[in-house]
């Protein structure tokens, strides 16, 4: 079964946390991954460029919150199956309309890290 896009406060609802779309840019490539390799590739994501190292409590922290919180709410939206047992993630069918909307996300995202801040940017205005 395709998941198509139903009500949109739904899906910007799913896609308003970083965390929660970089599960989906990651499974875009990937298809399926383990809780223990999202945590891993999450981390760092969210850390590079930032001036933040990822230590071993950020990544465990970072962890809880895919298995309590993010994964199970893409579960709940459609996106995506999660095991709880075997921390098994496996993306599902996504729309095309769901595809692109990810596809552009990822790519604002990524013209935002490689960017050159302004000096307005870097003077708070």
């Amino acid at each position: 079964m395709t998941v198509t896009v139903g009500d949109p406060n739904d899906v910007f609802c799913a896609l308003s946390d970083a965390r929660r779309r970089h599960v989906l840019y990651y499974l875009l490539e990937h298809d399926d991954a383990s809780l223990d390799e999202l945590a891993d590739v999450i981390s760092g994501w969210l850390t590079v460029g930032r001036g933040i190292t990822t230590t071993p409590h950020r990544r465990n922290r970072i962890r809880t919150d895919l298995h309590h919180v993010h994964l199970p709410m893409l579960a709940d939206f459609g996106f995506l199956e999660y095991d709880w047992e075997s921390h098994h993630v496996e993306l599902r069918d996504l729309s095309d309309e769901i595809q692109k909307l990810l596809v552009e996300s990822l790519s604002v995202e990524r013209a935002r890290t490689t960017e050159t801040p302004s000096p307005l940017r870097s003077q708070g205005g």
